[in-house]
């Protein structure tokens, strides 16, 4: 009796994910994204034996501009793919390859200027040739990882990201065991990975139909797409690179205060923190902006509130889920994790727990602000949190040597940001926040339990 209940209330279960579009789709991206982040981890211990320091160095450069570069690569036009109208779609993807080509073509040229003046800060940098494939191949993926994302077609793009993280991991350690030519192995196999991951989602775009959408050239079209949707150029790319800055400069600003071992603390417990968004909030991210774009029903007041609730229930479920681990002794599971040596992480990552909470809340709703046209309110929000969170942190450098106070603070200052664009977007979706009053209890409960953790550091 008691098994047959257990069968059938699974069974409601299954059901109930087969009937929701957004909690299926998001799980397919998700266990791919586990994939394509915890491979290239899994490897790690095998690369750091095939690879020398210098050459992790170097890919720490390579690695770390082409982050910023990739931000502003599409001008922030690679979000509108989601968002433009079926007859825009194909001036829309030929215009952000176009803007692509130009920023990669004047980048390289801006390195082989730097490179023949014998600046040293080009000659460390890996080779251009390898930069700029790097770059084009991205941009190509991108786009057409965007066009899957417009489209809903996840099972693509689940399979997009388990082939990018397989062969990143793949081509790494081939190059490391199989040294055939003199370019460093991490950028090669990363690169390459790329490559193979653009090349299967043009034979999966030619498969499901979609082909036709992927070039249109109309130099009228395309400059009425620049227009139509400059508030992408104007206020999206430059709100990415603050929300980056926000979450890297504070790390710069503590490499001048504190010795090697606390940087390597913080570093890899703020990766640690942020695993929860990257395997599953950016895939409820996208899976929410196609949603709200697609707006099937003709009803867009309607649609986005019930998108905004359904995604904001997903969300508060796994917002609180690290502060309350945390908060209960997961301090010391982090220790454990990483070794003894590491007993410092487990204490910086209680000070950083509160500051996750919010993170992970917010994250996957900012598309709202994209559909509605109001990247602007977006793009004030990141700046005042890399103003908040470089001033916490430098004000705090200068006044106090105590990590776990410094950190605390700048925590707390950056969570008030983020809990204050979690209100708004609420506002926007025209969701109450006592939709989310199960949860609520449990926020308060984690939040208290910290705050006297933190206490008695």
């Amino acid at each position: 009796m008691f098994h047959q209940l257990k069968v059938t209330h699974l069974k409601r279960i299954i059901d109930k994910i087969k009937l929701s579009s957004l909690l299926l789709n998001t799980m397919k991206m998700s266990s791919s994204n586990i994939l394509m982040f915890l491979l290239p981890v899994a490897v790690t211990p095998v690369l750091s034996r095939l690879y020398t320091q210098a050459e992790f160095g170097e890919w720490g450069i390579f690695s770390s501009f082409v982050s910023i570069l990739t931000i502003a690569i599409f001008a922030g036009y690679e979000n509108t793919i989601v968002k433009a109208t079926e007859e825009e779609i194909p001036y829309v993807s030929t215009l952000c390859l176009l803007i692509a080509f130009i920023v990669t073509f004047f980048t390289a040229l801006i390195f082989y200027i730097g490179q023949a003046e014998h600046i040293s800060f080009f000659l460390n940098f890996p080779p251009i040739t390898l930069l700029a494939v790097y770059l084009i191949a991205y941009a190509i993926h991108t786009v057409f990882s965007n066009m899957c994302n417009r489209y809903g077609k996840y099972s693509g793009i689940a399979i997009e990201n388990a082939i990018l993280g397989g062969t990143q991991a793949g081509f790494r350690m081939l190059f490391g065991i199989v040294s055939l030519i003199a370019i460093n192995g991490l950028i090669l196999g990363t690169t390459l990975a790329q490559i193979a991951t653009f090349v299967f989602l043009l034979f999966y775009i030619i498969h499901v139909g979609k082909a036709k959408k992927l070039w249109g050239w109309d130099i009228n079209n395309m400059r009425s797409i620049l227009f139509k949707y400059k508030n992408f150029a104007l206020f999206d790319a430059p709100s990415s690179l603050l929300c980056f800055a926000g979450f890297n400069i504070p790390l710069l600003i503590l490499v001048a205060f504190f010795d090697k071992e606390t940087i390597g603390c913080y570093s890899i417990v703020l990766q640690l923190l942020l695993l929860p968004m990257s395997l599953v909030g950016s895939a409820i991210g996208r899976v929410y902006y196609e949603q709200l774009c697609s707006d099937k029903d003709g009803e867009q007041i309607t649609n986005i509130q019930r998108s905004t609730l359904q995604v904001g229930k997903i969300v508060a479920l796994i917002s609180f889920i690290p502060m309350l681990f945390l908060a209960c002794g997961g301090d010391k599971v982090v220790t454990l994790f990483l070794g003894s040596k590491w007993s410092t992480a487990g204490d910086i990552s209680l000070c950083l727990a509160f500051w996750s909470f919010p993170t992970i809340l917010t994250q996957p709703l900012i598309p709202l602000f994209r559909y509605l046209n109001k990247q602007k309110v977006l793009f004030l929000y990141n700046l005042a949190y890399s103003i908040v969170a470089v001033g916490t942190i430098l004000l705090g450098c200068l006044v106090s040597r105590d990590i776990y106070f410094i950190l605390s603070v700048y925590a707390f200052c950056g969570s008030m940001v983020n809990l204050a664009m979690y209100t708004h977007i609420l506002r926007l979706g025209d969701v109450s926040i006592k939709s989310f009053r199960t949860y609520i209890p449990l926020w308060i409960l984690s939040s208290i339990i910290l705050t006297i953790r933190l206490a008695l550091l």
